[in-house]
């Protein structure tokens, strides 16, 4: 995919911003979300669980919430905007997650609300990062 075509369908001044990071299995890391920056997240190695719900009032998914799963098995870029809390579970041990962001972190100021990872628990009927047998 070239620099063309993400901005054609995600139309963001651009990636500014990368990170890799491994994570053990079954760690949350969650809940945040930006007030400008869009997050991107790709994993190269292992599985994860992603639980985003929508903090944008007045939008049509607003307190909505969707549950990911990205694998190295069936590779994904998952488009994280402004106003979406988000957070993540590795379903594997030695996960690597990509991470970009359309803007430089700011350290003395960062574009970052955070919350606990049970914060939606009563909204979503219960932990959304329990792992459920099929």
């Amino acid at each position: 995919m070239t620099q063309q075509h993400l901005q054609q369908q995600f139309p963001i001044q651009g990636m500014h911003c990368a990170a890799c990071s491994a994570r053990i299995e079954k760690v949350v890391r969650a809940f945040h979300k930006h007030a400008e920056l869009h997050d991107w997240f790709c994993i190269v190695h292992g599985a994860a669980k992603f639980v985003l719900v929508d903090d944008r009032k007045g939008g049509p998914t607003y307190r909505k919430s969707d549950v990911a799963t990205l694998s190295d098995k069936s590779p994904k870029l998952l488009v994280v905007p402004p106003g979406v809390y988000h957070g993540w579970m590795s379903l594997a041990p030695d996960t690597m997650l990509l991470s970009t962001a359309s803007h430089v972190y700011n350290k003395t100021k960062p574009d970052e609300e955070r919350i606990p990872p049970d914060a939606f628990d009563g909204l979503l009927g219960g932990s959304p990062w329990a792992i459920l047998a099929k």
